[in-house]
């Protein structure tokens, strides 16, 4: 540690504390990290570039408040600076402050016309607030200064599918595909759009390539057998696809509901009442949800299609 501080000091003049944050930011001490960036500003409560590695730790720490104030305090210190205004909007997103993140990303525009990020987030917050005609403008315009973004591409595509121009969201998607072929973000969208245009058997084909780019989620399997499921009534797969999920999470109930769920449209229902007697372990509160009344082992098959269904 003493010999990244060494390598890590600019000169013979920077702040040891400072430093010695960096360094163990960079080895993910973060809560030590913190402590250090405190006592650095406690020597020089005006130092820009702490309160930015403060801010941007806070927030690998989920400390947003924390990392708002020390993105005002460094605005303060150099109000030019646009990506900060960026970052600032970012937090006051995640803190459900819209007005306010708004303000912060038009002003990053306004100080650096340039500046594509700006662009981007502006585009996002206007989905969010069921703008989407106003956030394509605003994609457009970052894929203008920064064609290779696919947040840009991303974002543009989520906006012409909500104004249910499927086609072109694809396109959108596949750009940033191009640009970030492991971009799971990309193929889930495609994937979902696919299916709103009723092309099946393409939409299953991408969910089978997001699992051989993250072949431990859970998550992905699930999605996949329920489009086989649901779209081709292909049930022995959607099994196998459930059936992986459960492997990959056996304490998640979601996993183990939609097996039981395809169990029984496979008319095993032995099989479905284990899997719903494992959810009641993992999860006894869904015995109350569902309104299943009595002890599971007196579970008969109408109890369980209500269960189910």
């Amino acid at each position: 540690l003493k010999q990244c501080e060494k390598t890590i000091s600019v000169d013979s003049n920077s702040n040891p504390e400072y430093s010695r944050g960096l360094v163990l930011a960079l080895i993910g001490k973060r809560s030590e990290a913190l402590d250090s960036f405190n006592k650095a500003l406690q020597q020089d409560s005006n130092n820009y570039h702490v309160l930015v590695d403060q801010a941007k730790v806070s927030l690998k720490l989920q400390k947003d408040e924390n990392a708002l104030a020390s993105y005002t305090r460094a605005i303060k210190l150099n109000p030019e600076e646009a990506d900060l205004h960026v970052q600032k909007g970012t937090v006051l997103e995640a803190l459900g402050q819209e007005d306010s993140a708004m303000e912060c990303y038009l002003t990053a525009a306004e100080l650096a016309p340039t500046n594509s990020q700006a662009y981007v987030q502006t585009g996002k917050l206007l989905i969010k607030e069921g703008k989407a005609q106003e956030a394509v403008t605003w994609f457009d315009m970052a894929l203008h200064l920064k064609k290779d973004c696919a947040d840009a591409q991303i974002g543009k595509g989520i906006s012409l599918s909500e104004l249910s121009e499927h086609l072109r969201a694809v396109q959108c998607f596949d750009q940033a595909i191009h640009l970030n072929p492991w971009s799971i973000t990309a193929y889930e969208l495609k994937a979902r759009t696919l299916e709103t245009m009723k092309h099946y058997q393409q939409a299953i084909e991408i969910w089978g390539r997001i699992i051989r780019i993250e072949p431990s989620v859970s998550a992905h399997y699930i999605s996949k057998g329920t489009a086989l499921r649901t779209f081709t009534s292909d049930y022995k797969q959607a099994l196998k696809c459930f059936t992986k999920a459960v492997e990959l999470d056996p304490t998640n109930h979601h996993p183990l509901l939609e097996k039981g769920k395809t169990l029984i449209l496979l008319k095993e229902y032995r099989n479905a009442i284990s899997c719903a007697t494992k959810v009641f372990a993992i999860s006894p509160e869904n015995a109350e949800a569902f309104s299943i009344k009595g002890k599971q082992h007196i579970w008969g098959r109408a109890s369980l299609f209500g269960f189910f269904f």
